[in-house]
């Protein structure tokens, strides 16, 4: 569990605020273009395309979002597929996942998954949450049971 004198912050800082989310009546709708039928020149994958499996599929400065289940994704329309993973512009504050097992001091705010609070940059701490628990000041759903 986190530092109780941080019980305010979730891999944030207690003085920040969150950013307004970006909306639009316009968002592109998920599709996954990956698979056995895919050409093999699908790659990289464009904004709202899966199924990516490392941010090195996708288009310049879009990251691979990881999902578990039917979790939202950032800047795009629809449910898309279940367990299907996307690229995206990943807006500011948002929950993001990366796999495996993070070395001391590399996770930023709402970056996860943690476990103690020296892998999080300075003064972040690790947010130990259960299901979809609401992460202080961070967007999104993020993974299940992953702590930020």
């Amino acid at each position: 569990r986190s530092d109780p004198r941080h019980s305010s912050a979730g891999c944030s800082l207690a003085n920040l605020s969150p950013t307004t989310m970006p909306t639009s009546n316009s968002l592109p709708s998920l599709e996954v273009v990956t698979g056995d039928d895919a050409p093999s020149d699908v790659y990289p994958l464009g904004e709202c395309q899966g199924d990516c499996e490392r941010t090195s599929q996708c288009e310049d400065e879009l990251v691979c979002y990881k999902r578990w289940e039917d979790e939202s994704v950032p800047g795009c329309a629809g449910p898309g597929t279940t367990g299907a993973n996307y690229c995206v512009d990943l807006p500011p504050n948002y929950l993001f996942f990366f796999k495996g097992n993070p070395p001391n001091n590399t996770l930023s705010i709402c970056e996860g998954d943690c476990d103690i609070d020296a892998e999080c940059i300075g003064d972040l701490v690790c947010f130990q949450r259960d299901d979809y628990e609401e992460v202080p000041l961070c967007y999104g759903d993020g993974r299940r049971n992953t702590d930020y």
